[in-house]
């Protein structure tokens, strides 16, 4: 996603723990953050709910997950 981002001339960054997420986060100031449900060592529904209310960005869930996952993710976010 970040090589294809880049491509189109989208200014883009990659990560895959909750603490570079969270460093990345704040001076970066994104307008949409992609977040994988299905992270390595990661729980994408706490990364959703623990970033969520941090950011003014579009957030958009993605996942090969099952739809009860998907859902539970869709509730995190719409109560925050």
């Amino acid at each position: 996603i970040e090589l294809m981002a880049r491509r189109i001339g989208v200014v883009a960054r990659t990560c895959s723990t909750l603490a570079d997420f969270e460093a990345l986060l704040a001076p970066f100031d994104p307008d949409v953050l992609l977040i994988d449900l299905m992270m390595p060592d990661l729980d994408g529904i706490d990364v959703v709910s623990q970033v969520g209310p941090k950011t003014r960005a579009t957030i958009i869930v993605m996942s090969g997950a099952d739809k009860r996952t998907y859902e539970a993710s869709r509730d995190v976010l719409t109560s925050s």
